[in-house]
């Protein structure tokens, strides 16, 4: 199993990426995270937060927790809203305005504003019965708006579930809810590898490296784990376990490429 981490950047990448991710091309924006995903996510991230943040004291403790949901929201937001830009007005004005409480969560939370993260858990929180007011906004640069060490801790968290997904027996992986559960992992992973494909670096690459590998890197990732998402949903066990292989051979691939030690 591979382990995730900022060993894996160059250091230029880990200090900010200089290449906005407003230059991805990317056909399939919609798949990688279904308006049904995308209210799922809100809704179980914003119940974490709420208990994450209930006191001062809770804050202080879960702080990091609380910052990995935030910017995991300011991605799945950015991903949401661009699938929906051009056809789906509402959706695209809801993921805008949840990027943007997200974005204002993740700086309050760093600032420990107790009462401003309350304000914005309490509006992620009303996602449902949200109405699309506002614009749906212009496209964020991920690579500059989500920290590199907060997501890349993020999907080895998402990573590690998705390999013991692949241990599950058969009558595990027939429990009710738990082809649904792999399938909502798989999409969020998707997501966050959307915003690892924003951090290519620009410089300090390793020797015979270049951007297009790690963007190819990347884009097996996310194409293995949305056939991950599709292998669960069809109850396909076998086709869950060869996909999480194959993400797994891609995370491989671009830790290897890539590895630069890091202090």
């Amino acid at each position: 199993m591979l382990i995730l981490g900022l060993a894996m950047l160059p250091a230029a990448s880990a200090a900010g990426a200089a290449w906005g991710d407003t230059k991805l091309d990317i056909a399939n924006w919609k798949d990688i995270l279904p308006e049904a995903e995308f209210a799922k996510a809100v809704e179980e991230s914003a119940k974490l937060l709420g208990e994450y943040t209930k006191s001062a004291g809770s804050l202080n403790i879960n702080a990091k927790k609380a910052e990995g949901e935030a910017y995991d929201l300011v991605v799945f937001a950015e991903v949401v809203r661009r699938g929906a830009a051009g056809d789906n007005a509402e959706l695209a004005k809801k993921a805008n305005a949840v990027r943007q409480a997200s974005q204002a969560l993740a700086a309050a939370i760093e600032a420990k504003n107790l009462d401003e993260v309350k304000k914005q858990v309490t509006f992620l929180n009303s996602f449902k019965k949200m109405p699309p007011e506002g614009d749906a906004g212009a496209d964020a640069d991920l690579g500059a708006v989500v920290p590199i060490k907060v997501l890349m801790k993020q999907v080895q968290e998402n990573n590690k579930k998705l390999v013991e997904y692949k241990r599950l027996s058969a009558a595990k992986f027939a429990e009710r809810g738990k082809p649904d559960e792999i399938a909502s992992t798989a999409h969020r992973m998707a997501a966050l590898s959307v915003a690892i494909t924003a951090h290519v670096p620009d410089k300090d690459l390793p020797k015979d490296k270049t951007k297009k590998d790690w963007l190819a890197a990347t884009d097996g990732v996310r194409k293995a784990t949305l056939e991950l998402a599709t292998a669960a949903k069809a109850k396909n066990q076998s086709g869950v376990k060869a996909a999480i292989g194959r993400m797994d051979n891609a995370c491989t691939k671009c830790h290897d490429d890539f590895r630069v030690e890091t202090n």
